[in-house]
């Protein structure tokens, strides 16, 4: 999936060569907030925020300590979450490459990190598992309904759609109010309008993985669900 990377004109720019084409390169841009595509992903790609804090890897060396292990919230095939505090002192889980709402990154050569929301609440497989406290009928249908919400965000959100592969309690993070985030999005895979299925290696976590699936390598958004 490509990325699309846009430059804004500084306002007080000279009127040099180069400040005309900087004029030219706003112009075009103001007049791609206007298309349908850009009004799409405005309303759709609600998972990116605007304005990504781009931090440099001390501050998120100095903000997880390290990296220590003391700080580590989770983990899934292809990285390890941590906990750390940046931005005057708010609490942020940030994940160690080797998807919650991104809120910044951070790209040095191959040290590829990013900082998504702290989901306070764990995960809900700590809720049905590990927690003493449990889960009253109103808390269970909002994240039911969150779950929900999130799956048909990513099979009908995007062209090409998303097959995330490996939907499972501890990837279903909880928010301070109860509102669930599908998270882990490490073996999903694009999937167009056109075809009825993607062929992959067969991936996942025992238990959660569709038998149709697991006897064909052949993987649809019904597998999600």
């Amino acid at each position: 999936m490509g990325k699309l990377w846009v430059q804004i004109a500084k306002s007080n720019r000279q009127r040099d060569p180069e400040a005309t084409e900087e004029s030219k390169r706003k112009n075009i841009f103001d007049q791609n907030k206007k298309s349908p595509l850009m009004e799409y992903m405005n309303t759709n790609l609600a998972m990116f925020e605007p304005g990504l804090w781009k931090l440099t890897y001390d501050q998120i060396i100095f903000g997880t300590n390290k990296f220590c292990e003391k700080n580590v919230t989770g983990g899934g095939g292809f990285g390890n979450v941590f906990k750390g505090t940046i931005h005057d002192g708010k609490t942020f889980a940030i994940k160690k490459l080797s998807q919650t709402i991104l809120l910044g990154y951070c790209s040095i050569g191959e040290k590829k990190l990013l900082v998504y929301d702290y989901m306070v609440k764990g995960s809900l497989d700590d809720w049905l598992r590990n927690r003493v406290a449990s889960l009253d009928w109103g808390k269970c249908s909002k994240i039911v309904c969150g779950v929900a919400h999130g799956i048909a965000f990513l099979h009908q959100g995007f062209e090409p759609n998303i097959i995330h592969k490996d939907i499972k309690a501890s990837n279903i993070l909880l928010s301070e109010d109860f509102e669930a985030k599908v998270s882990d999005f490490g073996l999903a895979r694009l999937i167009s309008d056109c075809e009825s299925h993607v062929s992959t290696d067969v991936a996942g976590t025992i238990g959660y993985v569709p038998s149709e699936y697991g006897r064909s390598g052949k993987a649809n958004e019904k597998g999600d669900i």
